[in-house]
Order: structure tokens, then C-alpha cells, then sequence
């Protein structure tokens, strides 16, 4: 008798992942740089443009290969239709999503449609610093899921944005809760400095400032693929 093999019960193809940076979504830069610096004494330096996005950023860091990215709607390029539009309506920064760091995105496209998930095109997004160069780097998010799942990034040649931000202090503890039956099966489930739990879709982060342990928690996280 001839059986064949589930696909499934492959091991997926090696690949890094680490946690890159999660991401404050505010109303505008300058009362959510204010926001930011009263709650943890440090003030994010601003990052750029995003082309196509209708957002700017800024950044703090929270050490080598960790950043925080605060961003906010930006107020000459923002339209109805896209993310600066709907950040323009936050009353203050809030816990939005987070990404997870690799140099092999077509693999972990791979493993996550082997589970049944429906990773986005990979496509290049690009940011031009203050007084710096352009930044290229290509992502891929999982559509329609929300930002209690992570988006993925693969910065190519370019620079690590934590080691130019200010820093802000160190990680004391992120988690995501994500409405799965089984996190095992998840090709980012041993990514390191993350915990993962099951339930109702959340996040949770807690960093150490120089004005002590700041926290920021949101149910149901809209993400940028929500």
C-alpha cells in the first residue's frame, strides 16, 4: 500500500528570526514625541518620510538590534485612504504592532502558507533620514490578522535604525496573544526576547527608562495588515 507523506509534518526550512521593533502609533510627531519623553524621560529622534504611507516616524532605542518606532500621521501627506489617515485620529501613542527580523523572507513566506496563513507580497518600502541617507528595506505582514501577529523585515545593507536612535532603556518583557490552537506550529514560535500565548488577540510591552518601568498594553491591535 502507497501513503503519502503530509507536507505538514515537515520540518520547515531553517530560518533566523529575532525581534526587531514594536511600534507606537500616535496622532501627530510632535505630541507623541511629547507623550513618549513624559512618560519614560527620553525624546525619540525623528526618523523621516514614509513614500506611500502618509506617515513620518521617530525612534528610540532599546539596544543593539531593538528599537521602538513611534509613528504618527503625517499632516502633508495623510489622505482617507491610507495609514496616516486612520493614525490621524489616535488621541495619544498606542500599541499598534511589531515586527520580527530575518534575511530570508521567501522562506518564512513558505512556512507560514504551509500553515495555512496568508502572508502579503513581499514588496520594498523606503524612508529618508534627516540629514542621512535613503533607507531601503523589503516586509511582508500577514493580511487580515492584526497586529497581535507580527509583520517581518529584512533590512538588506542597510544600517540597523537601532544603533543611531537615542536610547530609551532595555526590554523587560513583550508578549503577544494570538487566537491559535497551537503556537508550536507557528514558524516564528521560538523567536527570542518574545513570549507568545493563546487566547483573544493582545499585546503587552514593558521597557526599563530612565524614569522607571513604562508599560503599554492594547486589546486587539489594529496593525498595518489588519
Amino acid at each position: 500500500m502507497t501513503t503519502t507523506a503530509d507536507p505538514r509534518a515537515e520540518a520547515f526550512p531553517p530560518v533566523r528570526l529575532d525581534v526587531d521593533h514594536f511600534v507606537l502609533a500616535g496622532p501627530d510627531l510632535s505630541r507623541s514625541r511629547e507623550a513618549f519623553a513624559d512618560r519614560t524621560g527620553v525624546v525619540p529622534a525623528p526618523g523621516g518620510l514614509h513614500e506611500g504611507m502618509g506617515t513620518r516616524n521617530a525612534l528610540a532605542s532599546l539596544g543593539d538590534g531593538l528599537y521602538l518606532e513611534l509613528i504618527v500621521s503625517d499632516p502633508e501627506t495623510a489622505t482617507e485612504g491610507n495609514l496616516g489617515g486612520r493614525l490621524s485620529a489616535l488621541d495619544e501613542p498606542t500599541l499598534f504592532a511589531w515586527a520580527l527580523r530575518t534575511d530570508d523572507l521567501a522562506t518564512v513566506a513558505h512556512a507560514l502558507v504551509r500553515e495555512g496563513r496568508s502572508p502579503s507580497p513581499i514588496f520594498q518600502a523606503t524612508r529618508d533620514q534627516p540629514g542621512g541617507p535613503r533607507l531601503v528595506w523589503n516586509l511582508m505582514g500577514l493580511t487580515g490578522l492584526g497586529g497581535a501577529w507580527p509583520f517581518f523585515i529584512d533590512w538588506r545593507d542597510c544600517a540597523h535604525p537601532s544603533r543611531s536612535a537615542p536610547s530609551v532603556g532595555c526590554l523587560a518583557a513583550f508578549e503577544a496573544t494570538i487566537p491559535v490552537s497551537d503556537l508550536g506550529r507557528l514558524p516564528f514560535s521560538g523567536a527570542k526576547g518574545i513570549r507568545l500565548a493563546e487566547g483573544p488577540a493582545a499585546l503587552s510591552l514593558t521597557i526599563e527608562t530612565p524614569r522607571g518601568t513604562v508599560s503599554w498594553s492594547e486589546p486587539d491591535p489594529r496593525g498595518f495588515y489588519g
